[in-house]
Order: structure tokens, then sequence, then C-alpha cells
């Protein structure tokens, strides 16, 4: 990892831990508020009817931080979390994955939400090892 992405993981980090919204949150809350989101209404023109509270808005802005800091690479161009999502996967995908994460795992509502995010994000997208391809 070089100074600037390592100034810009703990812009981002520092900036969640900052908001109260985003602190110390457990999967189960968030899981209450990233819900919703998995079922909001799916437009005509593609787009989504996400709703309009305080508690959709801090699980969609949570993940817009963490989309970031999944996408974060070294300077090998490899994935600084070992998460390999693909360049179109959306923040509504995420927070879907989340979502079902968590209601397959009812163990790990306790635990602290960005843990449980990312390990969800890297069950489904590992990055594979090249040694073994």
């Amino acid at each position: 990892m070089n100074f600037r992405q390592a100034a810009w993981l703990l812009v981002i980090s520092s900036s969640c831990l900052l908001a109260k919204p985003c602190a110390g949150q457990t999967a189960e809350e968030m899981l209450s508020a990233c819900r919703p989101i998995t079922q909001a209404k799916i437009l005509s023109d593609g787009t989504m009817e996400l709703p309009r509270d305080f508690e959709s808005g801090t699980c969609w802005g949570a993940f817009g931080m963490l989309h970031q800091v999944l996408l974060l690479a070294d300077q090998n161009a490899q994935p600084m979390l070992r998460a390999c999502i693909p360049s179109n996967a959306t923040r509504t995908e995420l927070i879907a994955i989340f979502v079902r994460h968590v209601e397959q795992h009812p163990e790990e509502y306790g635990k602290d939400f960005q843990i449980v995010a990312i390990n969800s994000v890297l069950h489904v997208y590992p990055c594979k090892d090249k040694k073994k391809q």
C-alpha cells in the first residue's frame, strides 16, 4: 500500500468512525436499516424508488464508503481487502449480499457491522489465488 492509498483508507475509515450512525452499529441494526433498500420498487425506467428515511440513508452511506474501500488496490493492482468485486457491481448489490448473509447467519447479529459486511462480500467475491491458476 502506498502513502496515497493509506491516506485514502484513513480518511474513509475516520469519516465512518466519526459519523455516529455508522460507528458501533451491529449487523442486526444495519440489517434493519438495509432491508428496505433490498425491497425497493424498481421503476419502469430501471431506477429504484429508494426509501427516504434516516435508517435507509445510513445504510446507503455506509455501503457507499464500503464500496470505495473494497475497490482500493495496492501497488500491484491487487484489491487490498482481497475482495475481487466486478467493476459493474452496484451499491444495491453489495447491500443485498450483506442482507442475505446476515439473514442466513443470525449468530452474527451482535457482531460489528463493518466486519460482517466486508466478510459477506469476501465470501461472494473472493480473489482467486494466481499461484493456483
